[in-house]
């Protein structure tokens, strides 16, 4: 829960997402809901840093201009990012409100189904397109129990639209998935993970 802005939290190294994305010549960009300015590391009421991956990792967190142009505001980017169909991965992160911490699902449900209509309309999505929808953390956890928490996908790619996988997949799961459908190489820590194929046809 601690900001990107102390040294201490940032990640040395480019084994991360980012790292390879820009070494593959992908074109992408993470947004943050309510983050102001573009790379922002320090949180408000309503943007928490600390949910924005990428700021942690040195590489992006050094170089002011790429993570200005990698890791931008949601409300001022994102729409007019999308309609232009050129990017490849697109990573949001919600606020604190529409992720469910300081809202209720009344609030949340009609951001979110605008959100996902617009991506739904766009050519990206369209054309082959996937948007995962996914928690981090659950509110139980009893004896240091794992939280089971649900992905949501919607893709025109499905094997069907009700597809419902009895496989229990990680959060490395999903980068391998994403290392995947990019054509990136595996990271260490998803050399073995199980990726997301069976969902896909």
């Amino acid at each position: 829960d601690n900001d990107p802005t102390d040294p201490k939290n940032q990640i040395a190294g480019t084994d991360n997402l980012a790292d390879q994305l820009d070494a593959a010549g992908v074109k992408w960009r993470a947004y943050g809901e309510s983050m102001g300015t573009a790379c922002n590391m320090t949180s408000t009421k309503l943007y928490a840093a600390h949910h924005m991956p990428w700021l942690y990792y040195q590489t992006m967190s050094t170089d002011a201009a790429r993570c200005a142009d990698r890791v931008v505001d949601f409300d001022q980017s994102f729409a007019s990012d999308l309609a232009t169909g050129q990017l490849r991965y697109m990573f949001v992160t919600p606020n604190m409100c529409h992720d469910m911490h300081d809202c209720g699902a009344d609030v949340v449900q009609p951001w979110l189904e605008n959100v996902v209509n617009e991506i739904q309309a766009s050519p990206g999505y369209q054309n082959g397109g996937a948007i995962f929808l996914m928690f981090d953390e659950g509110s139980v956890r009893i004896l240091g129990a794992s939280a089971d928490l649900p992905t949501i996908v919607l893709s025109p790619k499905l094997v069907s639209p009700t597809y419902h996988s009895q496989t229990t997949f990680g959060h490395p799961g999903y980068l391998a998935t994403m290392e995947d459908i990019l054509d990136l190489p595996r990271l260490p820590t998803t050399m073995n993970a199980v990726p997301m194929d069976e969902l896909f046809v």
